[in-house]
């Protein structure tokens, strides 16, 4: 009966999902001048920001990321060589309006091992308030 129920304990192990613990992903930090940061727990906000002012775009490191685009005319995006790959972008509020910041995200994985397959859409409304209070 000891075999049985070790054999049982054993089986029942095996069925438990394990936690996979990812490694902590090691913070960027934000772009010189551009001390408003958005991140993925923005994601559906809306954000106002001065004209001429800019901030830092921060994504899930965990995912690759798409070069994130601008709706409008109002924020720009911009890159450099310097930021973290496919995680880190600026954002330049030029004139007074708005524009939805829209990204798409999907696992970053090895070559030749198993990756889940899904999409993350990330958005969020930027609001430039203008010169006038526009």
């Amino acid at each position: 009966m000891k075999r049985l129920a070790l054999g049982i304990a054993c089986f029942a192990a095996m069925l438990t999902p394990l936690a996979v613990v990812q490694p902590a992903a090691a913070a960027t930090a934000p772009i010189a001048g551009c001390p408003t940061t958005i991140t993925n727990a923005d994601d559906g906000a809306t954000i106002a920001l001065a004209q001429g002012a800019c901030a830092t775009l921060q994504l899930d490191p965990q995912l690759s990321w798409s070069t994130p685009r601008s709706s409008g005319s109002a924020v720009s995006v911009f890159d450099t060589e310097t930021f973290a790959p496919d995680q880190q972008w600026g954002l330049r509020a030029d004139h007074g309006g708005d524009a939805t910041i829209t990204a798409t995200g999907h696992p970053a994985c090895d070559a030749g091992r198993p990756c889940p397959m899904y999409v993350v859409l990330f958005s969020v409304r930027v609001h430039v308030v203008g010169p006038y209070g526009g």
